[in-house]
């Protein structure tokens, strides 16, 4: 196994590395705040998009919940799925009822 490998060849303890090294980086927009002053001299706070890196494990589903605007979705994980399998289902419904025409005659 790879992390038998590490530590017995070169002596690295792959869980002591940094997650760049374990997971690699994806590039993703964030919102930030940012102080901004206007011209008569008041300060105050906006929103700001921009490009970060992130080195974290994508797969789990701490880094989908905390950015949901990466599949353009807002809400948890869960969330999204839910709505995705609904989609599915009245999907399918639609099919059945174009391959039947009775169904659909019924359902008006």
């Amino acid at each position: 196994d790879k992390n038998e490998l590490l530590f017995s060849e070169f002596g690295i303890n792959y869980n002591d590395e940094p997650e760049i090294y374990k997971k690699g980086s994806v590039v993703i927009r964030e919102e930030v705040l940012v102080d901004v002053v206007d011209k008569q001299g008041n300060m105050s706070k906006r929103t700001k998009t921009v490009v970060a890196i992130v080195h974290c494990d994508i797969i789990k589903d701490a880094f989908w919940n905390k950015h949901p605007e990466v599949l353009g979705e807002k809400g948890t994980r869960a969330e999204r799925k839910a709505a995705s399998q609904k989609r599915r289902e009245a999907k399918q419904e639609q099919e059945q009822h174009l391959d039947d025409p009775a169904a659909a005659d019924k359902a008006e």
